[in-house]
């Protein structure tokens, strides 16, 4: 399975800590790709904040999906709300969301 893990601020140090902490906890044979936000705050604290990095978080999302990705854990449990107004179906606790309906792109020029 690959599973993509993204850091939705754009906090380098942070990510690879992430993507450290969810390998050592994966299954054998699991993979992981780490994504970093592009374009979003340092760090994301309030609504302003969130709201910034949810462009950034969709297009990291979307490039990992062309890459293969199965699944995605949002490391931002308030922003993984945002993936269900985009079509995915996220946990209770909104920390990781399946893949979306890829029929209903709701971002311009996605494939």
């Amino acid at each position: 399975m690959r599973i993509h893990v993204i850091n939705p601020n754009s906090t380098a140090p942070m990510t690879r800590m992430i993507a450290e902490v969810a390998q050592a906890a994966a299954s054998p044979g699991t993979e992981f790709d780490a994504d970093t936000g592009h374009g979003t705050p340092a760090s994301i604290e309030g609504y302003r904040r969130e709201a910034m990095a949810v462009p950034g978080m969709l297009a990291a999302i979307m490039a990992a999906e062309a890459r293969g990705a199965d699944a995605h854990v949002i490391a931002a449990v308030r922003l993984a709300e945002a993936l269900a107004g985009a079509g995915y179906r996220t946990s209770k606790l909104g920390a990781y969301a399946y893949p979306r309906d890829k029929s209903a792109d709701l971002l311009p020029g996605a494939a």
